[in-house]
């Protein structure tokens, strides 16, 4: 049986992936040069 704290951590990890994207999105939408398209996906 795992313990309460285990499973915040499980919760935790799991929730860094949609954030991950979230930045990433953020970053090429925002702060990139707008009409490079290369250049984003290469990225």
């Amino acid at each position: 049986m795992k313990y309460p704290t285990s499973k915040l951590i499980d919760i935790a990890i799991t929730a860094l992936a949609p954030i991950s994207w979230g930045t990433t999105y953020i970053v090429a939408t925002e702060f990139l040069p707008p009409g490079h398209p290369l250049l984003v996906a290469a990225l």
